[in-house]
């Protein structure tokens, strides 16, 4: 099964795995060397365009967050 990873979508992009799918919540994937990886909750998705909105949303997220300190960062006096 394919499985389609966005926890590091901010800096690796959507990964996309041969995988296999523990609980509705949980699935592990394999690399190269056969080591085993496990993702949970919405780290990890069947279809690239749920993959996609979790990962515009990541996204969208940061920007907001950066915004936020550069506004803090800008108020702030020496």
């Amino acid at each position: 099964m394919k499985v389609y990873i966005t926890k590091y979508a901010l800096t690796a992009g959507i990964i996309e795995r041969e995988g296999g799918e523990i609980s509705d919540s949980h699935c592990y994937t394999k690399d190269s060397f056969g080591k085993r990886d496990y993702y949970h909750g919405k780290d990890w998705h069947k279809s690239f365009e749920e993959a996609k909105k979790d990962a515009e949303s990541r996204r969208d997220r940061k920007i907001v967050s950066i915004k936020k300190q550069l506004a803090k960062l800008e108020e702030m006096e020496f």
